[in-house]
C-alpha cells in the first residue's frame, strides 16, 4: 500500500496532496479555457486543474475560480518532467513515444503531398518537398505534445481512481484523418476542443493579410551594395573568438574572403554580445547586418529592412488568398494543410527578399528544431543552405527530418536516422564530429585533470563523470549523490547542462549540501566541453540521450549510459548502436545494475575488461575522427562556390561539389547526392 502511495505521489509535484478530485489537464489556458472547467466542475464536482500553457489572463481568470471557491485547489503548471518522466525506467517513453507517433503520421504525409504537388504545380520539387516537411514538423509536434497530455491523463486517472478531462487547444490531430484513428486511443473521461480564436478561418485570414500588410510597408528598396558575387550570410549565435566554438566554424580553414561574409543578427536573445561581435567581425573584413531593428543603435552597420517588388506581393497575396478559398471549402484535414501552406509561403517570401537584396547564395546558420523557414527563404532567393547537427540522435522522428540542400552527418548511425526521418537534403555526405573539434580546450582537460588529482588526495580511488539533461532528471541526482555520500571510495565530476542546475531540483538543498561536505564532489562551469572532463575519470555517464556519451567516447573515453526508455525495442533495434555490443558494457536500463558493473570492475577488471569500452562502433559515429571535420565542410563551401562563380546553376554546383568530395574523402562517405 505504501508503494502504490509513492507512485501516485510521483505524478504529481509534491506539494499537491492525492484527492479526491478529478484532473483537468488544459493544453493552453485562456480566458477561452474556463467555460470547458466549468463544465468539468458541474460534472465531477470536486476537480484539479492542470496546465501545460498559460496565457496571462487565463492564469489570472483560474486564480480568480479558486479565490472564489469554484476550484478546491488553486491550478498546477505541468511541466516536461512531470509529464513524461526520462530518468525513470517504468514511465519514461519520451523517445519511442515520440517515433511511434512521429510513424503513424506516414498516411498523413502522403496527403499533405498530395495536396502541396496540387495546389503548389509552379514550384520546383525540393521546394514542394519543403512545404510538405515544414507542415509535417507542425503537424507531429502539436501531436506530440496531445498525445503526451492524454496518455498523463490517463495516468492519473489510473492513480487516482477518477475520471479525467483533457481540454486541447485545437482538434486531436490523430482524428483528423480516419487512417491515423484507432492508435493510442485514451481513456480519458472526457476529450474536448476549446474555442481559440485563431482555429477560425476568417480571424488567421485576416491576419494573414494584416501581416502581409505589414510587410509591404517596411518594404524599401535597397541601395546599390556595390557586390557582384553572391555573399554567405551566418546567423549570430556564438561570436566570432576562433579558440572556441563560433559561427564561423566551418569557414576558418578555407581561403574564402571574409569580404563575402555577411554576419546576420536577428534574435539579440541568442546572439553573441552585439557590439563586441560586429566589432571583432569588422576586424576580420566580415560586415554585419541586421535583418529586424533590435540592437541597430550599438553599431553604424546596414540594418536591412525587408525588399519586396510588386511581382511578388501580388504573387504572394493571390496564393495565400487562394489557399483560404480553397480552405474554406475543403475537409478539416486539407483545411489544416492548406492554412499551414499560406503560413509557410508568406514568411519564405519576406525573408527571402532579405537574403536577395544581400546576394546571398549561401546561408549558415544554427536554427535546427521545428519548421525550417531559413530553407524555404533562401532557395527562393537562388541559394543553398547547409548544416550539420550538434548532438547525436537515437531515433527517428520530425526533428531529424533534415531539410537543408547538403547536410553533413557525424557518420552512418545519425545518417541512417535522418533518412528514415523522411530527410529531403539531396546532398548528404558524412563529415565526422565538428563539434568536438571546436569545443575542446587544452585548458579545459588539464583543469579536469588537476581537479581528478585533488578528489584521489580527499580518499577518492575512483572517480565518476556525470553529465545532466536539459530536463529535470531527479532519479539521477537523487541516487548519484546519495551514492558519493555512502561510498568513501567514489569521487564524481559533475558537468552539468544549465547554469541554473541546481535551482532545477526544489527540496535538494540537504541531499546537495551532504553531497558536497564530502569535499569528494566538483561541479564544473557549464561551459566545460563534456569529453574533456570524461578524458580525466575512469567512466563517463551520459543518460536520457546518447550526445555527451558520444563525444566522450570519440575522445578516448571509456562510457555508461542509462538508457531508461528501452531503445532496443522494435521497431527502433535498427538505430541501437550503443545496445549492439551487448549487456553489460555500455547501456544499463536502471541505476542498480550501472552501480554493480562499476564496483565489480574496480574490484577485478578482469571480470568485465570491456566494460565502457565502444571502439567497436565508434565508427558508425565517426568514420574519420582525425579533427578534420569543419575542414571538410568548409571545403565542400569552397567547391560550391567556385561552381557558382563560374556561372552554373545552383544544381549543377551542387553535383560537382558533391563529385570532388567523393574523390578526395571516398565515395562511402556519400549518403545521398551522387
Amino acid at each position: 500500500m505504501r508503494r502504490m502511495m509513492a507512485d501516485k505521489a510521483s505524478l504529481v509535484p509534491e506539494s499537491i496532496s492525492l484527492p479526491p478530485a478529478a484532473p483537468v489537464l488544459v493544453h493552453d489556458l485562456s480566458i477561452f479555457s474556463l467555460l470547458p472547467i466549468l463544465r468539468a466542475v458541474l460534472r465531477n464536482g470536486n476537480t484539479h486543474v492542470f496546465f501545460r500553457n498559460s496565457s496571462k489572463l487565463g492564469l489570472q481568470a483560474a486564480n480568480l475560480l479558486h479565490r472564489l471557491s469554484v476550484l478546491k485547489k488553486p491550478v498546477s503548471h505541468l511541466t516536461n518532467g512531470m509529464i513524461c518522466p526520462i530518468d525513470d525506467s517504468e514511465h519514461s517513453r519520451e523517445f519511442v513515444m515520440r517515433t511511434s507517433l512521429y510513424t503513424a503520421l506516414t498516411p498523413l504525409a502522403r496527403h499533405v503531398n498530395e495536396l502541396v504537388d496540387r495546389y503548389m504545380p509552379q514550384s520546383d520539387q525540393f521546394y514542394r518537398h519543403l512545404l510538405c516537411a515544414n507542415i509535417l514538423k507542425r503537424l507531429a509536434a502539436e501531436m506530440h505534445v496531445q498525445e503526451h497530455l492524454i496518455a498523463y491523463a490517463s495516468r492519473l486517472e489510473d492513480a487516482w481512481g477518477c475520471s479525467s478531462t483533457v481540454i486541447l487547444s485545437a482538434e486531436r490531430i490523430k482524428q483528423r484523418d480516419t487512417r491515423l484513428r484507432g492508435e493510442h486511443k485514451t481513456t480519458t473521461g472526457k476529450l474536448t476542443v476549446q474555442f481559440v480564436p485563431s482555429n477560425v478561418l476568417l480571424f488567421r485570414a485576416i491576419a494573414h493579410c494584416l501581416r502581409m500588410a505589414a510587410y509591404l510597408l517596411s518594404s524599401k528598396r535597397r541601395g546599390d551594395l556595390n557586390e557582384h558575387e553572391k555573399m554567405i550570410g551566418t546567423a549570430a549565435v556564438w561570436g566570432v573568438d576562433t579558440s572556441r566554438m563560433n559561427d564561423f566554424f566551418w569557414c576558418q580553414y578555407t581561403g574564402i574572403n571574409p569580404r563575402r561574409l555577411r554576419y546576420l543578427f536577428e534574435r539579440p536573445d541568442v546572439s553573441p554580445t552585439v557590439s563586441e561581435a560586429v566589432s571583432e567581425a569588422r576586424e576580420r573584413g566580415i560586415s554585419s547586418v541586421y535583418l529586424n531593428e533590435s540592437g541597430r543603435a550599438e553599431t553604424n552597420d546596414v540594418c536591412l529592412p525587408p525588399d519586396l517588388s510588386a511581382r511578388t506581393a501580388l504573387r504572394t497575396v493571390a496564393l495565400v488568398l487562394r489557399s483560404y478559398f480553397l480552405a474554406s471549402r475543403a475537409d478539416k484535414l486539407s483545411r489544416l494543410v492548406l492554412l499551414h501552406l499560406a503560413q509557410e509561403e508568406l514568411v519564405h517570401v519576406f525573408k527571402s527578399s532579405q537574403f536577395q537584396a544581400l546576394d546571398l547564395g549561401v546561408l549558415w546558420h544554427y536554427h535546427e528544431g521545428g519548421p525550417d523557414n531559413n530553407t524555404g527563404a533562401i532557395h527562393l532567393a537562388g541559394g543553398i543552405r547547409f548544416a550539420t547537427h550538434f548532438s547525436c540522435n537515437d531515433s527517428p522522428r520530425e526533428e531529424q527530418l533534415k531539410t537543408q540542400h547538403i547536410y553533413f552527418p557525424w557518420g552512418l548511425h545519425d545518417a541512417k536516422i535522418f533518412v528514415d526521418s523522411g530527410s529531403i537534403s539531396s546532398h548528404m555526405l558524412l563529415a565526422g564530429c565538428a563539434v568536438h573539434e571546436e569545443r575542446s580546450q587544452d585548458a579545459s582537460r588539464e583543469l579536469a585533470r588537476e581537479t581528478v588529482a585533488s578528489l584521489h588526495q580527499r580518499g577518492a580511488k575512483y572517480i565518476l563523470a556525470l553529465f545532466d539533461n536539459a530536463t529535470p532528471t531527479p532519479n539521477v541526482y537523487r541516487f548519484f549523490l546519495q551514492w558519493i555520500i555512502e561510498d568513501p571510495s567514489l569521487g564524481i565530476l559533475l558537468k552539468p547542462k544549465k547554469i541554473q542546475w541546481r535551482e532545477m531540483y526544489p527540496g535538494f538543498e540537504d541531499l546537495f549540501a551532504q553531497a558536497f561536505s564530502t569535499d569528494r564532489v566538483h561541479a564544473f562551469d557549464t561551459v566545460m566541453w563534456p569529453a574533456d572532463v570524461a578524458l580525466a575519470a575512469d567512466f563517463a555517464i551520459g543518460h536520457t540521450g546518447i550526445s555527451a556519451t558520444v563525444v566522450s567516447a570519440l575522445a578516448g573515453a571509456r562510457v555508461l549510459n542509462l538508457e531508461y526508455d528501452g531503445l532496443d525495442r522494435e521497431p527502433l533495434t535498427q538505430y541501437a548502436t550503443l545496445h549492439s555490443l551487448g549487456p553489460n558494457r555500455c547501456v544499463f536500463r536502471d541505476h542498480e545494475t550501472l552501480k554493480n558493473a562499476v564496483l565489480d570492475y574496480f574490484q577485478d577488471r578482469s571480470s568485465n575488461p570491456q566494460l565502457g569500452d565502444i571502439s567497436p562502433v565508434l565508427d558508425h559515429f565517426d568514420p574519420f575522427r582525425d579533427g578534420k571535420a569543419s575542414r571538410r565542410i568548409g571545403e565542400y563551401v569552397e567547391w560550391y562556390l567556385e561552381g557558382v562563380d563560374r556561372g552554373v546553376s545552383r544544381e549543377t554546383a551542387l553535383k560537382r561539389a558533391t563529385h570532388n568530395y567523393a574523390d578526395k574523402w571516398g565515395a562511402d562517405k556519400v549518403v545521398r547526392g551522387l
